[in-house]
């Protein structure tokens, strides 16, 4: 099952083990919020919150200030072992069970919250 989870400031992909609800993956969609400085991640680190993303890896594509559910739909891989979330038709990010990171659109460099897009990566998993 793939799940999405925006919490005001920022949107995760979730995709869950096959029946049941436990998040097997996860990757960065987008942010409702600007990016914040190094300083500002560490504190937010301490506090626990969700992660955002800084300044340095956000590209100019991060920020989606005011989606609409009806904006979005997931696409499934032929296998139905991955899943990328689009926006107008086109993918934001994709996570897969073969892969310890998603891909997304959201971010310049690879981090802990995702790899940076791959399109060919995505191609070969989605338009096979």
């Amino acid at each position: 099952m793939a799940i999405v989870e925006d919490d005001g400031q920022v949107a995760y992909l979730y995709l869950t083990a096959p029946l049941s609800m436990q998040i097997e993956r996860d990757v960065i969609l987008y942010m409702r919020v600007q990016p914040i400085s190094q300083a500002e991640w560490k504190k937010l680190g301490e506090s626990k919150s969700t992660p955002l993303l800084t300044i340095d890896i956000a590209s100019p594509t991060a920020v989606i200030q005011d989606p609409a559910e009806s904006e979005f739909e997931f696409r499934w891989s032929r296998d139905g072992n991955s899943v990328a979330l689009l926006y107008h038709d086109q993918p934001l990010a994709f996570t897969s069970t073969t892969e310890k990171l998603g891909y997304s659109k959201a971010i310049v460099d690879t981090s802990p919250l995702a790899n940076f897009w791959e399109q060919t990566k995505y191609d070969a998993v989605f338009n096979k």
